[in-house]
């Protein structure tokens, strides 16, 4: 062929032209392409990571010498502590010899040997580490935190970034507990966290953090306007598909909990063995209700809805998840309440029963538990409720003492054979005047109102199953005044060992969980470590008064007394019996009036009486206004207290830290041996 015509010779040229263009062009989207990538892993709001097995690995507790100055100047400036304080410390060493877990543990030994030390929290001479042998404390053996597999545990929580990052991501610090090993590491449970209203990149920094706390999960941001029953709805269906995914991995999940996002599950070993009671090839509908709040009664039956903690087994989900339970005009009103919503639409379009697994309250002990401070009860729980709103307690620092003596010593209580007494992780308890333990049994003998045809046990609602534990409940009763210090703080040592700071609080009376200002003492406050220096742990000689019965008044000052209850049978010509404090009624409705009301014999020339004390006498009635309190020689509280020892509390107002610390120091069990029958006994020998 000849060559081509002059004409032709620039297509090739237009041609290789075009080829470097489109190379060029392509090069450019690659590397567009490659920074949308690179921004998207900041942006990103899908977690992909849902491999249990892989955390990022972050010391879970904080661990800090406590052998001088650094830490108490550190715990005084953080909880602004006086300069001057008066500090005891007591060393504890628990022995894991006790047949099971007693509502209380009775120690022969007296807790208070010595007496408080003025010291500077800034002496840097000054050694915190109790002197003295330490003290055996007898627990049941029982898991540790390193030791649960909660591997078949999927749960769900709907939140927001507000409250996940408020105060220090303390929410993040309460999961840590029952979501890992204690040492970084996930226990196994998978949690799936969908965040109100946020963007993409507070969903990817919220799932960073968990993860560097060694929490297994999955975040979702949810910007669409969405009312919390819908979120709770759809998270039963978003469950689903997060299990369907581990199921493919290996790594499925039998039981989903929806919680609310202030639920603390202290006990997960013991939950875990609770739920595996129930078939989970069989649909399963549960609930964990934790206190007496978390139960209403409705038409003279205990009902409960969950107590914002509801368990489903994998069919149970499934048929859930096909409910009509939101209406298409949606939830108005006062519909907020998500487990409220979930039960009653269960009830009404399913056969499915709510089996319920109790914490503090049970239907079986309803008129003891009204007057019962929940968290001193001993009771081993299963679930924790708005904890810092109702109690104002920090669930993460009470629940460092399981990583030495296991699930079931948090809690636990100890009475000392001088009227002390520890709920280990919550609170130390002086009783100046004497205490005594009371069994809370249906069958017992009801006093003062609760006499008036009423029984200790409250009929189920309709659909509820209740799976009572076989634990024991006892309350503590108590003459004159008691002294309280609550756990403040906590902080695990260079050797594993767990130090526990409790501190009485300046115009804290110790009354706690719905008590009343009033009850005791004149109001004086303790404001310098001169007023202090003179008192010690144990009661002033002249404060303790002898256990003799109460005044006998004339008829027409029984309406001003102050708390009628507490003085029953004022006429009654047979010897009255001391007086015992118990926290005050709370006004709300008490059991049903029962067809067979127990029979009680009224005392000996006394017409019954209607109750002194403001309750009323059928459900639903309101009770009238508070009998109004008048000063006078009969009030059960010394009328001139020593000051440190009646200090009152006005629930109002938050109280400030005092500077009078207890100290006790938890080390782990020593070697297997006997301990002395005569030393430690148990309150269910007697």
């Amino acid at each position: 062929m000849g060559a081509l015509p002059p004409t032709m010779q620039p297509m090739y040229a237009y041609h290789n032209h075009a080829r470097a263009l489109h190379a060029v062009t392509f090069l450019l989207v690659l590397l567009f392409i490659l920074i949308q990538v690179a921004k998207s892993r900041q942006d990103a709001y899908e977690v992909i990571d849902v491999d249990p097995l892989v955390p990022v690995v972050k010391t879970s507790q904080k661990e800090t010498s406590v052998h001088g100055s650094d830490y108490l100047r550190e715990f005084a400036e953080r909880h602004s502590l006086t300069q001057n304080i008066s500090w005891y410390s007591q060393r504890i060493r628990v022995a894991p010899e006790a047949p099971q877990r007693f509502p209380t543990t009775n120690i022969k030994r007296a807790f208070a040997d010595k007496e408080f030390q003025n010291i500077r929290w800034d002496d840097e001479s000054f050694d915190m580490y109790p002197k003295g042998d330490a003290n055996d404390l007898p627990v049941t053996t029982s898991i540790l935190p390193g030791a649960v597999d909660a591997s078949d545990l999927l749960f769900g929580i709907s939140t927001t970034y507000k409250r996940l990052t408020n105060a220090n991501d303390s929410l993040i610090m309460d999961w840590q507990r029952w979501l890992t090993n204690g040492h970084g590491k996930s226990n196994g449970a998978t949690v799936v966290v969908t965040l109100y209203r946020a963007t993409s990149g507070e969903a990817w920094e919220i799932y960073e953090k968990l993860q560097a706390f060694g929490i297994d999960a999955t975040v979702v941001p949810l910007e669409k306007k969405r009312d919390k029953p819908s979120r709770y709805l759809d998270l039963v269906t978003v469950l689903m598909d997060v299990n369907e995914a581990l199921t493919e991995q290996e790594h499925g999940k039998k039981y989903f909990g929806l919680l609310d996002d202030d639920i603390f599950l202290p006990t997960p070993g013991q939950l875990t063995q609770r739920l595996s009671k129930f078939d989970a090839s069989s649909p399963y509908y549960i609930g964990l209700p934790s206190e007496r709040p978390d139960w209403s009664v409705e038409n003279d039956t205990a009902v409960t809805h969950g107590g914002g903690a509801i368990f489903l087994t994998s069919p149970g989900a499934l048929l859930v998840s096909h409910l009509p339970c939101r209406p298409e005009e949606g939830f108005t009103g006062n519909h907020t309440k998500w487990d409220s919503i979930l039960h009653d639409c269960v009830t009404t379009h399913t056969d499915l029963s709510l089996h319920v697994l109790p914490s503090f309250y049970s239907p079986t002990d309803a008129l003891y538990n009204i007057q019962a401070a929940t968290y001193d009860l001993g009771v081993s729980p299963l679930t924790l409720r708005h904890y810092k709103s109702r109690h104002r307690f920090d669930p993460s620092q009470g629940h460092a003492v399981t990583s030495v003596c296991g699930e079931a010593c948090f809690l636990q209580r100890f009475r000392f054979a001088d009227d002390w007494v520890l709920v280990n992780g919550y609170s130390l308890t002086h009783y100046c005047a004497g205490s005594e333990v009371v069994p809370m049994e249906a069958d017992a003998d009801l006093q003062g109102a609760m006499q008036y045809g009423q029984e200790a046990e409250i009929p189920l609602g309709e659909g509820i199953v209740l799976h009572d534990s076989t634990e024991d409940k006892e309350v503590v009763t108590w003459r004159g005044t008691r002294n309280v210090w609550l756990l403040l703080d906590s902080v695990v040592g260079e050797k594993g060992e767990v130090w526990q700071v409790y501190v009485k609080r300046r115009g804290g009376s110790g009354f706690m969980d719905g008590e009343e200002e009033g009850e005791d003492g004149d109001g004086d406050h303790l404001d310098s470590i001169s007023d202090r220096s003179r008192t010690n742990l144990r009661c002033p000689s002249q404060f303790v008064k002898p256990r003799s019965p109460p005044p006998r008044l004339p008829r027409n000052l029984e309406k001003h007394l102050p708390i009628p209850l507490l003085l029953p049978g004022l006429h009654n010509p047979r010897p009255p019996k001391p007086l015992l404090n118990q926290p005050p009624h709370r006004h709300i409705p008490l059991a049903h009036r029962s067809a067979h009301p127990l029979k009680l014999q009224p005392a000996l020339g006394d017409p019954p009486k209607p109750p002194l004390d403001g309750q009323p006498h059928r459900l639903g009635r309101e009770p009238p206004a508070p009998i109004p309190r008048i000063d006078h020689d009969a009030h059960v509280a010394d009328p001139d207290p020593p000051p440190v020892l009646s200090v009152l509390v006005d629930a109002a107002v938050p109280a400030e830290p005092d500077d009078r610390s207890l100290l006790l120091l938890l080390l782990p069990p020593p070697p297997r041996r006997s301990l002395v029958p005569a030393d430690i006994t148990n309150m269910n020998d007697d």
